[in-house]
């Protein structure tokens, strides 16, 4: 159970059609290298951590020997994701001054991510 409960930022995306706005929370992650930060959208209805391949490069993680190819649908599209055990990190707002959490996870690796 995690003892503190932090605020993140949001993005906030307008559903003309619906009328309404829908929020989705930002936060600061890093994947094998704790000092390699970006920001993240998150999905709760995912099933999956997904990354661009360069975050693997520039992390050190090798892909040339995925534990599992999938692939999976996407934003209405279907891509390949080579999965990978790596060390994950969420680090809190920048105005807290904490340390980020640690767990173990299987990140998919997609090569030329693009919003779809």
């Amino acid at each position: 159970m995690i003892d503190r409960a932090l605020v993140y930022p949001f993005y906030e995306e307008v559903h003309l059609r619906r009328g309404r706005t829908v929020q989705r929370p930002v936060v600061l992650v890093s994947i094998g290298d704790p000092s390699l930060t970006f920001d993240a959208l998150v999905d709760s209805g995912s099933e999956h951590v997904l990354v661009d391949s360069t975050l693997a490069f520039a992390a050190g993680i090798d892909l040339s020997d995925p534990i599992d190819i999938e692939e999976i649908g996407v934003g209405g599209g279907i891509v390949e994701a080579r999965f990978m055990p790596v060390t994950g990190y969420l680090h809190p707002p920048k105005a807290a001054e904490l340390e980020p959490i640690a767990w173990d996870l299987d990140v998919g690796f997609i090569d030329g991510w693009r919003p779809l």
